[in-house]
């Protein structure tokens, strides 16, 4: 069978990535060890792309995370996702991922068991490997090495792949219900609505989404399936029956969905389905196509392309805690306090608003190295 490939620019996913998982999870430290030319295309297919998402996803809550990434020989490429929680016996390295098996905290936090098995599986198909590095009280190392040979061609984005959601478009109004029983997930979710100005109301399981809807009346809810006291599937039904004279939006959250699941959704006349971990441009889609709501987007490639002038560090006059501040959190990579700093930045001149227009830029690129020398000839000519 062929598969099906998409020509990508690894960078762009890390940065996707990392605003999802920043946000809802202050406690990670992603640091992007890149030993290749971030900016060339690779050939990835789908499954690859989520299967490094996933292993990220599952180790968001063992403390701090690093991820790494670095290029081996033959095209090869090395994910790592390091955590610095409890670990891991040995003797459950295979068992994990057995389908259906899961650690202690996997078993607390709910799921099926299935998403590491899953993961292997695809992992095999397609030349790779998956592997965990663990011992109790040290941390785990999950490792994910694929085959990805350089595209031939530039990468090729779609037409929306340039845009990102930033607010709201004036005049819009929307609620959302989450609900779901992990707060994780819920976290991860409600972040990225309320950074675009949507209001959000979360649940717990599907009598809490119940009342919940009772009392809010929200535009849309986000339903996941499987949950303790009342499941999703029966959370619908009682909605669709108690009441079949509302428009009710509903869009489900599910890690997996087979065909005659997604048969099953339709026919309870749920809006869509929504993969997790959340990619921000599926949530947004699902929100614009059932409510029909509009958003003002941030359009990358044109500031970009915008107009530059040659800086002229001698007319920089930022305080220098604020930039100190910035070297700090560059030098231990903590990506979400460096944005904040760059973003603290007032500009009183073009000189000014033209530094920290390429800050943004060169962070957006994860490029360190030319935010540092930005930084150390701020120093010497200013």
């Amino acid at each position: 069978m062929t598969k099906a490939l998409i020509t990508v620019a690894l960078k762009n996913d890390l940065n996707n990535l990392n605003k999802i998982y920043m946000k809802s999870q202050p406690k990670i430290i992603m640091v992007i060890t890149l030993v290749l030319a971030l900016g060339v295309g690779l050939f990835v297919n789908n499954r690859q792309k989520q299967i490094w998402v996933t292993d990220f996803n599952n180790q968001t809550e063992m403390g701090g995370i690093i991820l790494k990434v670095t290029q081996e020989k033959n095209n090869n490429y090395r994910f790592e996702v390091i955590d610095t929680g409890p670990g891991i016996h040995t003797d459950a390295h295979d068992e994990i991922f057995a389908p259906f098996r899961q650690g202690r905290l996997g078993s607390d936090k709910g799921g099926t068991g299935l998403g590491l098995a899953i993961s292997r599986k695809k992992v095999d198909l397609m030349g790779g490997e998956l592997k965990v590095e663990s011992e109790l009280k040290k941390g785990s190392n999950f490792i994910l090495t694929l085959p990805l040979p350089p595209s031939k061609s530039d990468v090729v984005y779609k037409s929306n792949s340039a845009k990102e959601v930033v607010r709201l478009a004036e005049g819009n109004h929307v609620s959302i219900l989450v609900v779901d029983d992990v707060e994780e997930n819920r976290a991860v979710l409600k972040n990225l609505l309320l950074d675009v100005g949507i209001d959000v109301i979360e649940a717990v399981n599907g009598q809490d989404g119940l009342e919940k809807y009772e009392t809010h009346r929200p535009d849309l809810i986000f339903m996941d399936i499987r949950m303790p006291v009342m499941d999703g599937l029966e959370a619908i039904r009682i909605l669709k029956e108690n009441y079949s004279d509302e428009k009710l939006n509903i869009v489900v959250i599910s890690a997996s969905v087979l065909k005659h699941e997604k048969e099953r959704y339709d026919k309870l006349g749920c809006s869509g389905v929504v993969l997790k971990p959340f990619l921000s441009e599926q949530v947004f889609a699902q929100v614009q196509d059932a409510l029909d709501v509009e958003f003002e987007y941030e359009d990358i490639d044109s500031q970009l392309k915008s107009d530059t002038i040659d800086i002229d560090y001698s007319q920089i006059n930022f305080s220098k805690d604020s930039i100190e501040n910035i070297k700090k959190t560059l030098e231990i990579y903590n990506i979400t306090q460096l944005e904040k700093g760059i973003r603290a930045l007032h500009p009183n001149n073009q000189h000014e608003d033209a530094f920290i227009e390429e800050m943004k830029e060169n962070l957006r690129a994860f490029d360190m190295d030319n935010i540092n020398k930005a930084l150390e000839r701020l120093n010497n000519e200013s």
